[in-house]
């Protein structure tokens, strides 16, 4: 009997280690789609901003590129840009850029979001903090003058819903645009629809409680960008259901906190940070409990 089914047994099983229960969407196709996802709010940019929001896309997204392949020929890495995600945090990065920032500083920013925010890290799901909020916070901080619009949008035809116009970064020229990229993120499933909606709540509320007006943030793009692409990222946030939730909730309240003494993105980017860094004792402290043990 034994003889019988060991040449039959190698050909009708495959052995491979677990998990070997397939998700219906990849790593490749959740990056791909996220950044498919923008492109409303990039042909908005476009509108309103004319030919410079297309200058600091390319820069920002073909240094970004350039910038991971030597790092990863260098240490004798196999080269994976095409995951998706240094073509995605690159292009989130250009959303909170000025439409008037000079090219060099462009690239100095792809260089951080890249190199140090996400492969020093050890690569894509070993960073610690986002990748683009750390290299938008570096620029804050370096090129504090090169950070600021100096022109208005190209375009402010189209009312309200349509055009921010209290807004200076690329990504917040159109509020409609945000939504409708974050709400496309939400049905797809690449995103949970609890995260921004806490993180939004808490804002308004915090902000009602405090007496602080941050409907300008919110208008202006910084706010919805940041509950939309940096509360939902799957890889800086905590694992668990109810953990993403304290973190979209702490992410709010220090918002509105930062917000009493800066402006709406610099309170964004370091609400973002400071969360991306008690992360992990989220995850320690907020642990599922494994059913049929004591």
């Amino acid at each position: 009997m034994f003889s019988l089914l060991t040449g039959k047994a190698d050909k009708l099983f495959s052995v491979s280690p677990g998990p070997h229960l397939k998700a219906s969407h990849s790593t490749k196709k959740i990056l791909w789609g996220s950044f498919g996802a923008l492109a409303p709010i990039l042909i908005a940019s476009f509108i309103f901003f004319g030919w410079n929001a297309l200058r600091i896309f390319f820069v920002a997204t073909s240094s970004a590129i350039g910038f991971e392949c030597l790092f990863q020929v260098v240490l004798g890495r196999k080269i994976q840009i095409k995951n998706g995600s240094t073509v995605l945090f690159s292009t989130l990065l250009v959303f909170l850029m000025p439409p008037t920032i000079p090219s060099w500083v462009v690239v100095v920013g792809s260089f951080i979001t890249v190199v140090i925010g996400k492969e020093i890290f050890g690569g894509l799901g070993q960073n610690l903090f986002h990748p683009t909020i750390a290299g938008y916070a570096a620029l804050l901080a370096l090129f504090p003058s090169e950070m600021v619009s100096h022109i208005p949008p190209s375009s402010p035809i189209f009312g309200h819903l349509f055009w921010t116009s209290g807004s200076d970064i690329l990504g917040g020229s159109s509020i409609l645009a945000i939504i409708l990229s974050g709400t496309i993120l939400i049905i797809k499933k690449w995103a949970p629809w609890q995260s921004p909606f806490l993180y939004l709540v808490t804002v308004l509320l915090g902000s009602m409680i405090l007496g602080r007006d941050l409907m300008d943030g919110i208008w202006s793009g910084g706010v919805l960008i940041c509950a939309f692409f940096f509360v939902t990222d799957g890889v800086t946030i905590p694992i668990t259901k109810t953990g993403r939730m304290i973190f979209a909730v702490g992410a709010g309240v220090l918002t509105v906190i930062t917000y009493l003494s800066t402006d709406s993105y610099r309170a964004m980017a370091s609400s973002i940070l400071l969360m991306n860094a008690v992360t992990p004792l989220i995850d320690r402290l907020i642990r599922p409990r494994s059913r049929g043990l004591r």
